[in-house]
């Protein structure tokens, strides 16, 4: 998204920068865009402050939780027996899955079944959706610069599932997750945004 091209908007964008998460700065830009005659942008910035606010700090707690993994904590998982014969059902691993991962209280994940995988036991682990762009739908607007973006959230949710799944289900294979033309290899999870 291109950035608001006024060189006098760049103070904003600063002091939105040294406030993560705070909306008091946004809604200051917009009384400012307003005075610039920016009235479709203002009304944007006003409309998706809070919304943004909230999902920066979901974001950001989630994030904290995945970073302070005790992996000292990390036990196997006692397996229960196959409810498909001889595999499990993806719905059998999402429900191993969730009670495994719910000590660790991560704030806001959860666990699903990943569409298109088709080859082990499919499950995705789904963090909040972070999106800071803002537009007045001709073009014009902005990203907020908070510091912290999907792929650095996607980043470190899959290396610190990669050090914790192992633990919890030592038997199974790994597989590598690609995103943004990296790889990390993890025990057959792909970590990813969702919106929901």
């Amino acid at each position: 998204m291109p950035t608001y091209s006024d060189p006098r908007f760049v103070p904003f964008l600063d002091a939105m920068r040294e406030a993560p998460g705070s909306s008091a700065h946004l809604l200051i830009a917009a009384d400012w865009l307003d005075e610039r005659e920016q009235p479709d942008l203002a009304a944007a910035v006003r409309t998706r402050a809070p919304l943004l606010a909230e999902r920066y700090q979901r974001v950001s707690e989630t994030l904290d939780a995945m970073l302070a993994f005790d992996l000292s904590r990390a036990k196997p998982v006692p397996m229960p027996e196959p409810d498909r014969g001889h595999y499990r059902s993806r719905q059998q691993w999402v429900r191993l899955v969730r009670v495994a991962l719910r000590p660790f209280r991560i704030p806001h994940l959860t666990v699903g079944a990943a569409e298109g995988w088709h080859d082990g036991p499919d499950v995705e682990l789904r963090v909040p959706p972070l999106e800071l762009g803002i537009g007045d739908g001709r073009g014009t607007g902005f990203r907020v610069p908070w510091g912290v973006s999907t792929f650095e959230l996607i980043r470190a949710g899959t290396l610190a599932f990669g050090e914790l799944m192992p633990r919890l289900f030592p038997d199974e294979p790994a597989r590598v997750v690609h995103f943004d033309g990296e790889s990390t290899t993890c025990a057959f999870w792909r970590v990813t945004t969702r919106n929901r």
